[in-house]
Parts: C-alpha cells; sequence; structure tokens
C-alpha cells in the first residue's frame, strides 16, 4: 500500500503568496514626468524609424538611459509593443510604393554607379563620415577586384530621420574621397539625377558644401518588429 505525500502547507502558501504577487504586481514608468516622456519620444522615433527590433531599441535606451532613475524594462517594453502595435495599424493604409521604397532603389543604384550610400548612418553626421570611413575601406579592396571605381559617397543619420519624422525633408550628405570640388559636385548631381529618377524631388543650390534636401519626403519605412 502506497502512503500519500504530506502536503506542505508552508511551500503552498509560499507559491500562493509568489503568484499573486506576479499577478498584481505592473510595469512602472519613471517617477520623473520629464523622463517618461524622454523615453517616450526616444522609442518612438526608433519604431517609426523602421530599422531596429524590439531588443535593439530596449538595449539602445537602456544603454544610453541618462536619468538617475532606473529605467523598468518591464513597462519599456509594453510602451514598445503599444507603439508597434499602433505603427502595424498605420501600414496598412500606406500606398503600395512608400518614399522610402523609392529612396532603397534609389540608393541600390548609386551603389552600382560606384556610390557609397549609407541608410540610418548613425545618429550625428560625424558618425555618419566615420560609417563611410569604415566601408570605404573595405569596399575599395573590393571592387578594385573588380575593376569599378569607388567616386564618392552618401548618407543620412538618425537625427535626419527625426527631422523626416516630424516632415521636415529627409537630407542627404555626400562627397568624393579626395577633397576634390569638381569630382564632388559631379558626385552630387549624380545622385541629385538618380533620386528625381525614382521620383522624389530634390533640392539642392548647387555648391558641395551644402547637403542635397528630399522635400517632401513622407517617411513611411515598413521594417522591425
Amino acid at each position: 500500500m502506497t502512503m500519500a505525500t504530506p502536503m506542505c502547507w508552508g511551500c503552498l502558501a509560499l507559491f500562493a503568496l509568489v503568484s499573486s504577487v506576479a499577478h498584481t504586481s505592473h510595469a512602472a514608468p519613471p517617477a520623473n514626468p520629464e523622463a517618461v516622456a524622454s523615453a517616450q519620444a526616444e522609442l518612438r522615433r526608433l519604431v517609426w524609424s523602421g530599422f531596429e527590433t524590439t531588443d535593439e531599441i530596449v538595449e539602445h535606451i537602456e544603454w544610453t538611459w541618462g536619468w538617475d532613475e532606473p529605467l523598468d524594462t518591464a513597462w519599456l517594453r509594453d510602451e514598445l509593443k503599444a507603439e508597434f502595435e499602433k505603427k502595424r495599424r498605420d501600414e496598412t493604409s500606406w500606398p503600395t510604393t512608400t518614399d522610402n521604397d523609392r529612396l532603397e532603389r534609389a540608393f541600390a543604384a548609386l551603389e552600382a554607379h560606384g556610390i557609397i550610400a549609407l541608410h540610418n548612418a548613425g545618429y550625428t553626421q560625424q558618425d555618419g563620415m566615420s560609417d563611410v570611413s569604415e566601408r570605404s575601406h573595405g569596399a575599395r579592396i573590393r571592387d578594385a577586384r573588380k575593376s569599378q571605381i569607388i567616386t564618392g559617397w552618401c548618407f543620412y543619420t538618425g537625427q535626419d530621420i527625426k527631422t523626416a519624422l516630424d516632415s521636415h525633408g529627409l537630407w542627404i550628405a555626400f562627397g568624393d574621397f579626395d577633397g576634390d570640388r569638381d569630382r564632388a559636385l559631379s558626385v552630387a548631381r549624380t545622385i541629385k539625377r538618380v533620386l528625381e529618377h525614382e521620383g522624389l524631388r530634390v533640392e539642392w543650390n548647387g555648391e558641395p558644401g551644402q547637403r542635397l534636401r528630399i522635400s517632401p519626403f513622407d517617411w513611411r519605412k515598413r521594417g522591425a518588429r
């Protein structure tokens, strides 16, 4: 005859307490309203930029968190889930071809023309130049084998995406690798021509020190979840 296992009332009580806490606890936003607004603005920018996943955005915000109080990751993930769901709903009303699709095609064509074209190249212009330098080193070695000449570069940054999301157009930096004015102008004219071929309107004053501006530019990038 088997003996019944004695019931551990202490264990049951502990289990009930843990379960109760798990079901009643809530993710907590930062106590400082300015910190809440800062985190929400940044996560909205990153979600609607369309380049990063939830995990990548969490890592990014935690890494750059500049407030004294700790950031509740559960709250942040809840906010991101809601924002991604909002973006997915909005995407259903987007046209089949967006300005971002046109930009993707244009940058691919520029690469074929020997112009390095970088999307989301860091956050600042300095970041963008660093990315160009890194990319150009490998590209020149690789493309030398294919006898393709790398004539120049262009990029836009996270700051430029923020400007585009605020409906102020998308700025495109450009240049050549030798600081030659005529070559830089030639690169800019090629970029302008290719962008316009894809149906994007480009503003530029014709000077090598002035970035190109695609305006209007309705930022609608389908992307990560």
